[in-house]
């Protein structure tokens, strides 16, 4: 075939399970991409050494599935390759030499070379298997990565991934998104990193169980979004209070679940943050002050502190001017009794489960204006020590009241003036169960005042 004009040669073979026919002759001087050319054809292992591919720019997936490959293409000219990703995907035969290859400007990660598990040649490769059994066999650290802009994904689900990376160069890397989440083995040094271009970091570690590396002389000066970036990592414990995170608009789950941590991180600057939600849940052992966070364009604090059972910090001089969900904010922070009585809770739309099982807290928050709130479900369920007077909150747009304070075993408040403001469907199932009140049956919406002459309100 004359193929001296063509510049695509995209799934030219795609799932030709059956092809294995020689190539050799074939002029590739002018193609540009080749992604996709051999996947799936299974049984294709003809030479194509002497191809000219000087002028591709995309490999993505060429050989994805090439069962049988393996024929020498070390002396490929791969200097205007851009994307390599799953180029070698579950090639299993092939065992090729390729460490001279130009990856100067591959934008794709390492993961070009993933389940190609005969793959023991001396290059910056990973090998891993479906089924797992295969390992990393090869040192990637020596890997060019001086312009992949993205290394999303990069080790994402690589449980038995810990190779040292120390010497990869990322300063044009703009998005480490999942780079290692669920690489729950990875703990190697990567201190001297340079992140001053990353943007995006949300759910970096998450997951990855082991790390506890320093990292605190990152430059995260550009970083928008740390959503989950810490989730699960539950053996980090580094100091990172120096990092400048004036740029992070989201700070969602960012320390989910990572339960050693407990490092002073009070000087960060939050005042672009707009979502909290989840931040420390989970967060087991963190106990340092934060009273300072700007929290002034936050919406969403729920569930940042579900959880984090040794948490019992002053934040009382937050700005919540702007939050609408405090649903489970405190749900089992279960030492936790600081004033929050200055809480500005008027665009609040749900306290659902707000202190449930935050059994120290008594604090006095009478004061609080939830005009907008519609459920309080389990607000204060199993908040044993809670027995402040709320008489006074405005109540007119709850619709759930169901179990409100139920298991709240000191509870003994009036609430008379509740009755005239609730709406007549309001539901109160179970709202007073086991409090200390003397009468426990739910409160009737339709009938009389929720009051006790023992001066229970009902």
């Amino acid at each position: 075939w004359n193929t001296a004009g063509i510049t695509d040669m995209s799934n030219a073979f795609r799932d030709k399970s059956d092809f294995d026919e020689p190539l050799e002759c074939w002029d590739t001087t002018q193609v540009t991409t080749m992604k996709g050319m051999f996947n799936g054809t299974s049984v294709f292992n003809q030479s194509i050494a002497e191809w000219d591919t000087s002028s591709v720019k995309n490999m993505n997936g060429m050989f994805k599935g090439a069962s049988v490959f393996d024929q020498p293409i070390a002396e490929w000219d791969t200097s205007k390759v851009k994307f390599m990703a799953g180029m070698l995907n579950g090639a299993s035969a092939f065992n090729q030499p390729i460490a001279e290859w130009d990856t100067s400007i591959v934008k794709t990660p390492n993961v070009a070379w993933c389940q190609a598990c005969k793959f023991d040649a001396d290059f910056c490769c990973e090998c891993i298997s479906e089924s797992g059994n295969c390992q990393y066999t090869v040192d990637i650290n020596c890997w060019n990565t001086a312009g992949i802009t993205d290394m999303s994904n990069a080790f994402l689900d690589k449980p038995d991934f810990n190779q040292p990376l120390d010497c990869w160069n990322t300063s044009q890397v703009k998005t480490m998104t999942r780079m290692f989440s669920g690489a729950s083995a990875f703990s190697q040094p990567i201190a001297d990193w340079d992140t001053s271009s990353v943007r995006n970091m949300p759910n970096m570690l998450n997951g990855a169980s082991a790390f506890n590396q320093p990292i605190a002389e990152w430059d995260t000066s550009s970083v928008k979004n740390m959503n989950g970036m810490f989730s699960g990592a539950s053996a980090f414990n580094q100091p990172i209070g120096g990092w400048t995170t004036s740029s992070v608009r989201n700070m969602q789950n960012m320390f989910d679940g990572a339960s050693a941590f407990n490092k002073y991180i009070g000087s960060f600057d939050t005042t672009q943050v707009t979502t909290m939600k989840g931040m420390f849940n989970g967060a087991s052992a963190f106990n340092k002050y934060i009273g300072n966070f700007d929290t002034s364009k936050v919406t969403t604090m729920q569930g940042i502190f579900s959880g984090a059972s040794a948490f019992n910090q002053p934040i009382g001089g937050w700005t919540t001017s702007s939050v609408r969900n405090m649903q489970n904010m405190l749900n089992g922070a279960s030492i936790f009794n600081q004033p929050i009585g200055f809480f500005d809770t008027f665009e609040v739309t749900t306290m659902q489960g707000m202190f449930n099982g935050a059994s120290a807290f008594n604090q006095p928050i009478g004061s609080w204006t939830p005009f907008k709130v519609t459920t309080m479900k389990g607000m204060f369920a199993k908040a044993s020590a809670f027995n402040q007077p709320i008489g006074s909150w405005t109540t007119s747009e709850v619709t759930t009241m169901n179990r409100m304070f139920f298991r709240a075993s000191s509870f003994n408040q009036c609430l008379t003036t509740w009755r005239d403001d609730v709406s007549s469907n309001v539901d109160t199932t179970g709202m007073l169960t086991n409090t200390a009140c003397p009468y426990e049956n739910d409160p009737d919406p339709t009938a009389g005042s929720w009051y006790q002459p023992t001066g229970c309100a009902i």
